[in-house]
């Protein structure tokens, strides 16, 4: 029986482990999943662990997507019939998925379902409606709290791809660290965030066709921003020596965040604005504790996916589901009110 049977990719990692117990919160039936060391054998880079997956309701993958990448476990997905849920950061596996072609696609698989992308892209694609001239999303966190190797893993990879913007519709690069300006937070604390290579870039301009999209990146406390910029800079200029700033960063990183502040929590801030012809309208969302919301998070959007008929195909988390049934899924699950924190303005 697959009914609320959930196989957690990655179960034992940092992430996974409190997505396995949000999920469990939930209400569903939890298999961890994992090379070595979980209840389930399963390789992403071995497609013979594959059949495993057709035992389960639905498939969620919080694993190192950057170092393991799940690409051949999505076509799996697709062409057997199955639900994967998707909760990476990886832009680069956003990109490549967006464009994921199996013929014919039987199964779905979910992009963005975690704080960002996902609760970020409810919020931009609830806002937008459908007269949105632009998107601006802006996040905003501190890296002095606790990662798993995975996020690290991320980080160090960000450092070497182009931000995204979308202008007059169209998909345009530049530097890792590109424009900044000025964006409002939660409780109004304005502060100045950078375009990077976020994922929700490329979901919500899917999601919202809005012809202008920028997705920001703030950091707390600021100045770290500009420490990020300077090692963008310097990785840059390095060419073929890149490779070892990036091995020398992800170090850093993991003894930092994995070990030193391993159990250091911090918010997440999530700011939307929306320019049309009526005006403007934002909103601002503050999740308290990041690393348990993004598990929250993923948890109610299966809570929320599951008893649904969904599109066959890749498809967008947040299209799917709106930001308020989220933000009460999540409420819902967690037993309070504080797990999010709304500020419509």
């Amino acid at each position: 029986m697959r009914a609320g049977r959930v196989l957690v990719v990655g179960g034992t990692g940092y992430y996974g482990q409190k997505v396995m117990d949000a999920l469990g919160r939930a209400g569903f039936d939890v298999t961890s999943a994992a090379r070595s060391g979980a209840d389930v054998r399963v390789d992403l880079r071995d497609a013979s662990t594959f059949a495993a997956f057709r035992d389960y309701a639905a498939i969620v993958n919080a694993s190192d997507s950057v170092r393991a990448r799940p690409d051949d476990a999505l076509r799996f997905a697709l062409a057997e019939g199955l639900l994967w849920v998707e909760m990476g950061a990886d832009p680069a596996l956003t990109e490549r998925a967006l464009s994921l072609s199996v013929a014919p696609a039987r199964g779905t698989v979910v992009l963005g379902a975690g704080i960002f992308p996902g609760l970020s892209t409810a919020l931009a694609v609830g806002l937008a409606g459908a007269d949105a001239e632009s998107v601006e999303l802006g996040i905003r966190l501190s890296p002095l709290s606790g990662a798993g190797r995975g996020n690290c893993a991320l980080m160090t990879h960000t450092l070497a791809l182009p931000s995204v913007r979308y202008d007059a519709g169209e998909r345009v690069t530049g530097r890792t660290v590109g424009p900044r300006a000025v964006m409002p937070f939660y409780g109004d604390e304005p502060q100045t965030a950078a375009e990077m290579a976020l994922p929700d870039a490329d979901l919500i301009a899917r999601a919202t066709k809005a012809p202008t999209v920028r997705a920001r990146f703030a950091l707390q406390p600021g100045f770290l921003l500009h420490n990020f910029r300077a090692l963008a800079w310097l990785a840059d200029r390095l060419g073929t020596l890149r490779g070892g700033l990036l091995a020398v960063s992800y170090v850093m990183l993991w003894a930092l965040r994995s070990v030193l502040l391993r159990r250091v929590s911090s918010p997440v801030d999530l700011s939307v604005v929306v320019q049309s012809p009526s005006g403007t309208r934002r909103r601002l969302v503050r999740v308290p504790h990041g690393t348990a919301g993004t598990a929250l998070a993923l948890a109610a959007f299966v809570r929320e996916l599951l008893p649904r008929r969904l599109p066959t195909g890749v498809v967008v988390a947040g299209q799917l589901v709106s930001a308020d049934a989220l933000i009460g899924a999540m409420r819902a699950i967690h037993g309070s009110d504080a797990c999010v924190l709304s500020d419509p303005a």
